[in-house]
């Protein structure tokens, strides 16, 4: 196993990149004074609650409490481990990874045999586009052409093609590529006679980006009139899971955030006549339903979703199926309706570009269109009614929205004629509540004092050392800050020295990673001795308190006694009053407290 990485290059790193810019290929981001803002990419999120500082690496959602640094942020998003983030992140800031001990051998192989992948990828989708051009693609050129798809598409988004026999393995062979990989990528595939051959043979071939730029995998359309499937893609491997990846997201990226909505069409061909028509923002599933994952990666760069599937059967249920994902989802927008068999490729070459335009901006709203959808599908009948109803709360419980919920089901109880109350308790579950207003309730939960208290431990974590003593770490009442501070204390006491952002995440306090996130990235940094003498000055106002609190307390039990006629007991609390009032009178007169 490799050894660990020295902190001394995880901070060199830390410092060299530009969180923003790292996460800005993502979400899109607006600045906010000398912070970034947007739309958290880990969460369903409505409103901007993700905080990026560039100037101090830090990032936080106030919505679903991730924060972190650019390591963490490429290990949440994009499901790299730790070498393998701080390996991509070395790459970009120019510096070498050093281990501090071990063999650091097998991460070097599994890193190297992803480089080997994508490399093979790459060499395979060169290989494709130089068979487009050549005599052997003359009829793939035909189809795109009789597609109008025009040259600066096909290069833009490097369409190629995989002619009959085996070429690829042959040129494979001869650039001494490894077989084993070629066929774990699914370029090549064994034959029933156990030979090795190309796995897509007479398919128009496209590729399939990630994020970063990586060819993950490809999609292949046949040109054989019967050809089954119509589309054959590259099997799941290391890089390709098709449930993960949408194809032309690395061509509509910019302009979904600059448009802030993106067009989600059924298939590639689709996706390329829009772009070509000016669309730049459309992009299309592989292939499958729209799945969670690609919903999040839509969700970097937009919350606004226009759908425009096919108008047959088939695009009507994929619409109703990807609506009710996408709210779940966090995601808004709009539903396009088309004529009966028609797509967004027809529509565009039978009646051009403006009807295009007149389709996306007559589109109507997600709840406006599942609402006509659920009355037109009732037909006023009684059973069609309640059917209808039935079919609405299943979607309105996926709301993340309560408001988006209850209003929904108001309008459906009205417009079907349906009992409200019904309804609204058949859609009641899980999904009831916006993260927002439960981050509000748990920074809600801790006393204001206390909330300081803590502030100042987050900002200077050696100033735990004064709820050592017993009577101090009374002062705290809620859990998570006694949770914070014994942990502070152990660290302290078994390392010398604590990493407070990870030491939240590790104890899943999510209320003090707001609090922390806050403080980070304010604009208020304090120095330590100010900090030292608020915090000297917050305990000595609890302890003067807390005595006062004793005395009222022993007062009321002076009463008592004195009522009761017990002359024995009231004296020994008079005595315990007069100790109160001895250390009361010493806490008002000392000028420097120490616990």
């Amino acid at each position: 196993m490799p050894g660990r990485i020295s902190d001394t290059v995880i901070q060199q790193i830390l410092e060299r990149v530009n969180l923003a810019e790292l996460i800005g290929q993502q979400v899109k981001l607006k600045r906010s004074g000398k912070n970034f803002v947007g739309l958290c990419p880990f969460h369903s999120d409505g409103k901007p609650s993700f905080t990026v500082s560039s100037d101090r690496g830090f990032y936080h959602c106030y919505g679903c409490h991730e924060g972190g640094n650019a390591i963490s942020y490429l290990m949440k998003s994009r499901g790299f481990g730790f070498r393998e983030a701080a390996s991509h992140l070395a790459d970009i800031a120019g510096i070498e990874l050093e281990f501090e001990e071990g063999d650091a051998s097998a991460w070097k192989e599994t890193r190297e045999k992803k480089r080997v992948l994508f490399n093979l990828n790459r060499d395979a989708n060169a290989w494709y586009r130089v068979n487009l051009r050549s005599a052997g693609g003359n009829e793939a050129l035909r189809y795109l052409k009789g597609r109008e798809i025009s040259d600066d598409m096909i290069s833009r988004f490097q369409i190629g093609f995989a002619p009959h026999g085996s070429g690829l393995h042959d040129s494979l062979v001869r650039s001494g590529a490894p077989m084993n990989f070629a066929l774990e990528l699914g370029l090549l595939s064994k034959r029933r006679d156990g030979s090795i051959g190309d796995r897509f043979r007479n398919r128009i071939t496209f590729p399939i980006m990630t994020v970063s730029d990586d060819i993950a995998g490809f999609s292949a359309r046949t040109l054989e009139a019967d050809g089954i499937p119509k589309y054959l893609n590259s099997p799941d491997s290391d890089l390709f899971r098709k449930g993960e990846l949408l194809f032309g997201m690395v061509q509509a990226r910019e302009m979904m955030k600059k448009d802030d909505f993106t067009l989600l069409v059924e298939g590639q061909i689709d996706a390329l006549a829009l772009h070509q028509a000016g669309f730049t923002n459309a992009v299309a599933p592989l292939g499958t339903a729209l799945t969670e994952h690609q919903c999040a990666v839509i969700r970097r760069f937009t919350s606004n979703v226009i759908i425009m599937f096919d108008g047959d059967g088939a695009g009507i249920k994929a619409t109703w199926r990807s609506l009710g994902l996408l709210m779940s989802q966090g995601l808004y927008g709009k539903i396009v309706t088309l004529p009966e068999g028609a797509d967004p490729d027809s529509l565009l070459r039978e009646h051009g570009i403006e009807a295009v335009h007149k389709a996306v901006e007559t589109a109507r709203p997600f709840m406006e269109y599942a609402l006509a959808h659920l009355v037109s599908e009732s037909d006023g009948s009684l059973h069609g009614r309640t059917d209808a109803g039935r079919l609405g709360v299943e979607l309105a419980s996926q709301f993340k929205s309560s408001l988006d919920r209850d209003v929904f089901l108001e309008q459906l109880a009205s417009e079907l004629r349906l009992p409200l109350d019904q309804l609204k308790s058949r859609s009641r579950g899980a999904n009831g509540r916006d993260s927002g207003d439960d981050a509000l309730r748990l920074i809600a939960s801790i006393p204001p004092r206390e909330k300081r208290l803590l502030e100042l431990v987050l900002r200077k974590p050696d100033l735990a050392r004064h709820f050592s003593d017993e009577s101090v770490f009374a002062f705290l009442t809620s859990d998570a800050g006694k949770e914070l501070v014994l942990a502070l204390l152990d660290a302290y006491e078994e390392e010398g020295r604590v990493d407070v952002q990870a030491l939240l995440e590790r104890l899943d306090l999510p209320e003090l990673l707001d609090i922390y996130a806050g403080l980070v990235l304010g604009d208020y940094d304090p120095p330590p001795e100010e900090l030292d003498a608020e915090m000297l000055q917050k305990l000595h106002s609890l302890r003067r308190e807390g005595l006062k609190r004793d005395l009222e307390e022993v007062a009321r039990r002076i009463r008592r006694a004195e009522a009761d006629g017990d002359m024995d007991r009231c004296f020994d609390l008079l005595l315990e009053q007069q100790k109160i009032w001895k250390a009361i009178a010493r806490v008002e007169n000392a000028r420097d407290l120490e616990f």
